[in-house]
């Protein structure tokens, strides 16, 4: 089956994201754009067009093989934007979203799901944040554009000027013409902890024997590369920034990028310290030589800055 090992979300400068970690309702939008194959910890997540057959279901991705699976007696079915639903919305030709589980048989068991409703409920804005107003915030696009956009209290806690973001925003029939209504925000250092934290788990899984040295490895390589995706991703977000802001906002903006630097820099040491380790070799063989230079300036950051951004 052909694995796409990043999630493509439609969320732009954020789009590789831990499927375990994310929330189902953006993992939908991407329905009917792409096959997605999500490879993390406990789950793997597939994008498709469901057929059913008795207690079976089957998901053909726009790529791959049809992939067969049966509802856990606990699953959680959600139609937007209707909300939760039971198994009897289920019908053939529906494009869905679906998160599985293994089982030790080899079979897989879906304990979340999504139908992707007639119309999309959400957006995605992207970019830098570059004002911050209340509970609104304004982001920077890639193209240019300023976006605001109202967040709900819990989702500010932490957001600061120069922020990479990408907000979840409710659609509403058309572009708003005041600040679109955000549900929640995912930061490149929410990015970062998941991917640091997969690595985290793969090496645990590798010393417990669940999984062989080998394949530790190539995940293990897997997520190196995904965070050296996103330091590239959010590194452009920013120089475009910078190139935009006014002066009075640019050192704020170089602050984010250092901040983001280190971040990226301690995840990937992370990462090269489990693969070494893996490899049988001691944590610091190679390691500096294995570990990317900074894609910005200075990285001596305090670890705690890698909260934000």
């Amino acid at each position: 089956m052909s694995k796409l090992r990043s999630l493509k979300m439609g969320i732009g400068i954020l789009g590789v994201l831990a499927l375990s970690a994310v929330p189902l309702t953006a993992f939908a939008q991407e329905i009917g754009t792409t096959a997605v194959e999500v490879e993390s910890e406990l789950t793997v997540g597939y994008v498709g067009i469901l057929s059913i057959d008795g207690s079976q279901y089957t998901i053909q991705p726009k790529e791959g093989d049809a992939v067969t699976f049966t509802l856990s007696a606990d699953a959680v079915l959600r139609l937007p934007p209707e909300g939760l639903v039971d198994a009897s919305a289920l019908q053939d030709g529906q494009k869905i979203a679906v998160l599985t589980e293994a089982q030790a048989d080899g079979s897989l068991v879906g304990t979340r799901l999504m139908i992707q409703p007639d119309q999309p409920v959400t957006d995605h804005v992207s970019g830098a944040v570059v004002a911050i107003d209340g509970n609104v915030v304004t982001i920077l696009t890639p193209d240019g554009e300023e976006r605001q956009v109202t967040l709900p209290e819990q989702a500010l806690a932490g957001i600061e000027i120069g922020e990479p973001l990408t907000a979840v925003t409710e659609r509403q029939g058309g572009r708003e013409t005041g600040a679109a209504h955000g549900r929640g925000t995912v930061t490149s250092a929410d990015v970062r902890e998941r991917l640091q934290g997969h690595a985290t788990e793969l090496e645990r899984r590798g010393q417990s024997g669940e999984l062989d040295a080998d394949e530790v490895a190539a995940r293990l390589e897997n997520v190196q590369g995904l965070i050296e995706t996103n330091r590239v991703r959010v590194a452009d977000v920013l120089q475009k920034a910078m190139a935009r802001v006014p002066e009075q906002a640019k050192a704020r903006i170089q602050s984010a990028m250092d901040r983001a630097s280190a971040g990226f820099d301690r995840a990937a040491g992370a990462v090269t310290d489990a693969r070494s380790r893996t490899a049988g070799r001691p944590a610091d063989a190679g390691t500096d030589a294995g570990r990317p230079e900074a894609s910005s300036s200075p990285t001596g950051a305090d670890a705690a800055a890698d909260r934000r951004p």
